[in-house]
């Protein structure tokens, strides 16, 4: 199946949508016209983009959100100090938290559940982005995490 030429073609697509999301100057890019983007109609099929610690704390310096899906235990224990936190599970009902007009980056502990809130997000019709490796990534880059009460945070 991995040779069939329609997996070989889906991951070409990918590969191809993937490179035009992020032009690495902090800010979005849109994607090139061109026969690759002609059969894809849905917003979450051009705007979802995966970026690291580093590149999510220069989208942040210019004026992104951040918002946390984990759940408050999760929260309590560490999270990044400019992060807003909205449960997964309590996304629908406080979509007003969240600003329409600035990039949203997603975060969760992995990278999972921040997926779905940032394929959720999409279909809102926000710009958003996954917080690749999640804050275990975050914390990893050796990057300020705190607790409920303002002290170093760690991720469980």
């Amino acid at each position: 199946m991995r040779d069939s030429p329609r997996f070989r073609n889906h991951r070409a697509y990918i590969a191809v949508k993937c490179t035009y999301f992020y032009d690495g100057s902090a800010r979005w890019a849109e994607p090139p016209p061109g026969p690759h983007f002609q059969g894809s109609r849905k917003l979450s099929d051009v705007k979802m983009k995966s970026v690291s610690p580093q590149e999510a704390l220069d989208l942040l310096a210019n004026g992104a959100q951040l918002v946390d899906v984990r759940e408050k235990v999760e929260w309590d224990r560490g999270h990044a100090p400019s992060a807003m936190h909205i449960p997964l599970n309590t996304l629908p009902t406080n979509l007003h938290k969240i600003q329409r007009t600035a990039p949203v980056i997603v975060a969760c502990r992995g990278g999972s559940r921040s997926a779905s809130a940032a394929k959720f997000l999409m279909e809102q019709g926000y710009t958003v982005a996954n917080l690749d490796g999640g804050m275990v990534s975050w914390i990893r880059q050796g990057l300020d995490v705190r607790d409920a009460n303002g002290h170093l945070g760690a991720i469980a």
